[in-house]
C-alpha cells in the first residue's frame, strides 16, 4: 500500500462540500485507507529563488492522505470525494514515496 497526496483545487471554497458530506465520504468510501484527514488551506505565499510572493492566483483549498494499492485505486477513491463532481472544483493525486 502507497500513501497518496489529493490536492484540493476550487474557485470557490463553498463548492467544495459540507462537513457532513466529507465526513460521510471518509466513513463510507475511503474508511480504514485514510492517513491524513487533512486541513483547509488559508494564508498562502510563493517562495522561488529566495524570493517570496503572494499566492492570490493559486487555487488549492486544502489536502488529505490516503492508502491505496495503486494509484488507479487511489483515483477511484477519489472519484468519488465531496468535490470530485463540483463545478470548478478538481482534486489531484500524488503518490508519496520514500526518500
Amino acid at each position: 500500500m502507497q500513501n497518496y497526496l489529493i490536492v484540493g483545487h476550487s474557485n470557490d471554497i463553498t463548492a467544495t462540500g459540507t462537513l457532513e458530506e466529507w465526513g460521510d465520504y471518509y466513513k463510507k468510501v475511503v474508511g480504514e485507507s485514510l492517513v491524513d484527514g487533512g486541513r483547509p488551506v488559508a494564508a498562502k505565499a510563493v517562495v522561488r529563488e529566495g524570493n517570496t510572493s503572494d499566492a492570490s492566483d493559486d487555487n488549492v483549498v486544502g489536502y488529505y492522505i490516503i492508502k491505496a494499492k495503486s494509484l488507479d485505486d487511489a483515483v477511484a477513491m477519489v472519484k468519488q470525494s465531496p468535490m470530485a463532481n463540483n463545478v470548478g472544483c478538481e482534486a489531484r493525486v500524488y503518490e508519496l514515496t520514500q526518500m
